[in-house]
C-alpha cells in the first residue's frame, strides 16, 4: 500500500456516522475519496463538502452524497485534505492543485482539520523546494505580481499549456519562490494585505491533526533523567506499523522487557534495552493474527502473562479468540541480559477462549472495577461499538459480564477512560463531554459514586486522570478539556472536588492519558498521548516563565523586521539587540540599558534604545538580476576575529559579511602618519 493511501486510511478514522465531511483536493484526497466510498457502501452515512469542482465531480462518480446546502453552507465536523508541505508546528503550504481558496474556506468552517501527507512532505521550515501559491485576480495582474516581488519572492504566473491557469473561481495563481519562511503567520498577513491578492497558500493555525505513513518501522525510547524528566528520544529499528506497546519485567532481572504488536506484520514481538541499545524485536509464538494485547498477572503469582486477542480467518468471515503466553522457567546457566522465553499457556485449563465479537478489536484494557483484586478485561471492537466486559476468576476462567444498558461505559471510548487509583483505591473514571463520572461495578452493574462537571458551554471533556499534583494528602482529578483547550484540575475541599487550577493545553490531538513517575522524584506525572506526539505535566514542577522587561518601537519608516538576534556588541557585559529588515535590507541596533530613576534611591527602568542603523546594501542584489529577495537570510553574533569581542555576521546571497567589533577606543596614530593624520612615506 502506498504512503498516500496509508495516510488517507488513517485519516478516515476521524469520520463518524452522520457527519458533514470536508473533502479535500489533490492526489492524497483522491485516495481518501475511494476509501470513503468503500465505507459508504458498507453502511457509513455522511454528507460531503467538496473543496473543488474536480473533487465534487469525483465524489459524484463514487456515489459519495454531497450536502444539499452546498456550496452556500460549508460548516462541517471534520475536513480531510492533503498538503504540499508541512512544518513541525502543523503550518502548511497548499494550493499545488489550484484550489487553495476553497480549501481554506472549508477548513475554516470545520470543527477539526485532518491533514494527510506522506513523509516526504515534512520539512523543518516551509519555503525551500516548493513555491508558495498565491491566488490573485486577473485584473491588474502585472502590478500585483510586482507587489509580490517587493515582498521578497520571485513570482511566476502558473500556466496551463500556453495559457494562464484559472482556478474554479476564475482567478490566477502566482507561484512565489521564497527562501525559508521562518514566520508563516507574519508572511500570510503581509501577503493578504496586498490589493489584488485573493488568498495565500499558507495555512497557519488551522491544522488539528497531521496523519502520515506509520510504517517508519522504528521504536523511539525516551529515557528518564532523574530530576529533569524525559530526554529527546532515540529511535531504534523495529517492526512495521507498531500499534500497541506494553512493558513488564518478565524474568525479574530489574529491567522491563517490551512487547510490541505489529498489525502489518501480524505478530507480537519482544525486545529489551541492553547496553544502551534496543534490540530488534523477536517474534513470539502466537496463533492467528494478534489484534490487541495486554499484560496481566492471571494467577496472582507476581508474574505477568501476555494476554492477546487473536483473529482467525475462515473464508470471508473471522472469529476471535483470547489466548495467553507465559514465561518458560529459564535454564540455570542462562546469561544475564538474555531475553526470557514466552510459550503458549492456558486460561482456566483451556488453550483459548472464543469471543463473541462483531468487529476486529482495537483495544484491550485491564481494570478492576469491582475492587475485588481480580483482573477484568474491557475489549473494544471497531466502529465505535460498546466494549465487552470480562471477569477473570481465581481459577483463570474468563466469563463475560452482561452488558449494562443503563449508566456505565457503553458510549465511552478507550481514551475517555482512566483506569488507575484515586487516593490509593482502584478507580474507573469516564469522561462524558461535559462531565466525568467516578464508576464502580456492583453486582455486575455500574454505579456512579461521584460526578465532576465542566460548566462552560464550550467544554468538551475528552479524557481524565487522577494523581497528586499539589504534594498535599489526597489526589487531584484532571479533566482534559479539548473544547477550551485546557487541563482543568479539581482538588478536594470540604469533601467536594472543586476547581483549583487550569493549565493551557493548546491544539493537542488528544488520544489517551496515563500516570507515571517520569522524572524520578517519587511522584506520579501526567502523560498525555496524541497523534504523533505526547505531552507531560510534571507534578510539583514550576517551569521557568518569561516576563516582559522592555519594549521598543522603531521610528524608521517602511520597516519590516523579519528577524532578531541578541549579543553583546559593545562589550559592556549586557546583551544588545539587532533588528533585521529583510525587505529594505536594513539593520537597526538597539542598546539595552536603564532609564534614569524618577526619584533618588530608586533603581532605573530597563529599556531598549536606538543605537544606530545602516543599510546592508542599496542594490537589490549583488548580481545583475532583478529582485533582492529576503536578505539577509541568516544573522549571527559570534567572535570570529579572536579578540574576545563578539562580531556581527550576515549571510547574504552568496556572501558572508563580517562586521568586526572594535575596542571603542580612538585609533592610535601609527608610524607613517604625520601630526595632521596624513599618510607619509615609510622611512
Amino acid at each position: 500500500m502506498n504512503a498516500k493511501r496509508v495516510a488517507a486510511e488513517a485519516a478516515l478514522q476521524y469520520v463518524e456516522n452522520g457527519m458533514r465531511v470536508g473533502l479535500g483536493t489533490g492526489s492524497t484526497a483522491l485516495e481518501m475519496l475511494e476509501l470513503l466510498a468503500e465505507r459508504i457502501r458498507n453502511g457509513l452515512t455522511i454528507e460531503g463538502i467538496p473543496t473543488s469542482e474536480g473533487t465534487a465531480a469525483r465524489a459524484r462518480e463514487l456515489n459519495i452524497p454531497l450536502a444539499t446546502d452546498y456550496p452556500q453552507r460549508l460548516a462541517n465536523q471534520v475536513t480531510l485534505d492533503g498538503a504540499d508541505r508541512v512544518d513541525p508546528e502543523g503550518n502548511l503550504i497548499k494550493g499545488g492543485g489550484g484550489a487553495l481558496l476553497r480549501e481554506k474556506l472549508v477548513a475554516r468552517a470545520a470543527d477539526k482539520v485532518v491533514i494527510m501527507v506522506d513523509p516526504s512532505k515534512h520539512l523543518p521550515v516551509l519555503g525551500p523546494g516548493f513555491a508558495l501559491p498565491v491566488e490573485i485576480v486577473p485584473f491588474g495582474q502585472v502590478e500585483t505580481l510586482a507587489a509580490l516581488e517587493r515582498c521578497g519572492c520571485q513570482p511566476s504566473l502558473r500556466m496551463q499549456g500556453d495559457q494562464p491557469f484559472h482556478t474554479d473561481g476564475g482567478h490566477l495563481i502566482a507561484d512565489c519562490a521564497f527562501g525559508p519562511i521562518h514566520d508563516p503567520r507574519a508572511l500570510e498577513l503581509r501577503l493578504s494585505a496586498l490589493v489584488g491578492v485573493v488568498e495565500t497558500g499558507l495555512f497557519v493555525g488551522l491544522t488539528d491533526v497531521v496523519v502520515t505513513d506509520p510504517d517508519g518501522a522504528r521504536l523511539i525510547v525516551f529515557r528518564q533523567r532523574k530530576g529533569q524528566g524525559l530526554d529527546a528520544g532515540t529511535a531504534w529499528p523495529g517492526l512495521l506499523d507498531v500499534q500497541q506497546v506494553r512493558a513488564a519485567d518478565f524474568n525479574k532481572d530489574g529491567r522491563a522487557e517490551i512487547v510490541v504488536l505489529s498489525g502489518k506484520e501480524k505478530t507480537l514481538g519482544l525486545t529489551q534495552l541492553s547496553e544502551g541499545r534496543l534490540a530488534f524485536p523477536v517474534s513470539l509464538p502466537t496463533t492467528g493474527e494478534p489484534q490487541a494485547v495486554e499484560l496481566v498477572d492471571l494467577d496472582a503469582d507476581g508474574q505477568s502473562e501476555v494476554l492477546y486477542v487473536s483473529r482467525q480467518r475462515d473464508g470471508g468471515s473471522s472469529k476471535y479468540e483470547l489466548r495467553v503466553l507465559q514465561i518458560q522457567p529459564p535454564a540455570a546457566d542462562v546469561e544475564p541480559g538474555t531475553l526470557p522465553t514466552l510459550v503458549p499457556g492456558k486460561l482456566g485449563g483451556e488453550e483459548k477462549v472464543e469471543l463473541d465479537l462483531r468487529g476486529a478489536p482495537r483495544q484491550l484494557l485491564l481494570t478492576d472495577a469491582d475492587a475485588d483484586g481480580r483482573p477484568e478485561l474491557l475489549i473494544y471492537p471497531g466502529l465505535d461499538r460498546p466494549p465487552h466486559h470480562y471477569r477473570i476468576t481465581a481459577e483463570g476462567k474468563v466469563k463475560e459480564i452482561p452488558s449494562d444498558d443503563g449508566i456505565g461505559i457503553r458510549d465511552v471510548q478507550p481514551g475517555e477512560l482512566f483506569i488507575g487509583t484515586l487516593n490509593g483505591s482502584p478507580v474507573t473514571l469516564a469522561a462524558h463531554k461535559k462531565f466525568v463520572r467516578n464508576l464502580r461495578l456492583e453486582q455486575d452493574r455500574w454505579v456512579v459514586t461521584e460526578q465532576y462537571n465542566a460548566t462552560e458551554s464550550e467544554a468538551r471533556v475528552a479524557g481524565t486522570a487522577a494523581l497528586d499534583l499539589d504534594g498535599q494528602p489526597g489526589d487531584e482529578i484532571v479533566l482534559i478539556d479539548s473544547g477550551i483547550r485546557r487541563l482543568r484540575v479539581l482538588r478536594k475541599k470540604d469533601e467536594v472536588y472543586r476547581p483549583w487550577k487550569e493549565v493551557e493545553l493548546g491544539r493537542f490531538p488528544y488520544l489517551s492519558s496515563k500516570v507515571a513517575d517520569l522524572d524520578g522524584d517519587g511522584r506520579q506525572d501526567l502523560l498525555l498521548f496524541g497523534r504523533g506526539k505526547f505531552a507531560v505535566l510534571y507534578a510539583g514542577r514550576v517551569d521557568p516563565q518569561l516576563s516582559e522587561i522592555a519594549t521598543f518601537e522603531s521610528k524608521l519608516k517602511d520597516t519590516w523586521f523579519a528577524d532578531v538576534v541578541a549579543g553583546d556588541l559593545n562589550s559592556d557585559g549586557r546583551p544588545d539587540v539587532v533588528l533585521v529588515d529583510t525587505q529594505s535590507h536594513f539593520m537597526e541596533l538597539l542598546h539595552f540599558g536603564s532609564r534614569p530613576p524618577m526619584e533618588a534611591g530608586q533603581s532605573g527602568t530597563p529599556e531598549l534604545r536606538h543605537a544606530l542603523h545602516f543599510p546592508v546594501y542599496e542594490e537589490k542584489s549583488f548580481q545583475r538580476s532583478e529582485g533582492g529577495g529576503s536578505e539577509p537570510r541568516e544573522t549571527l553574533i559570534q567572535d570570529v576575529t579572536g579578540d574576545g569581542r563578539p562580531d556581527l555576521i550576515l549571510l547574504i546571497h552568496d556572501r558572508l559579511l563580517v562586521y568586526p567589533q572594535d575596542s571603542g577606543e580612538p585609533e592610535e596614530k601609527t608610524a607613517g602618519e604625520d601630526a595632521a593624520g596624513e599618510k607619509t612615506a615609510k622611512p
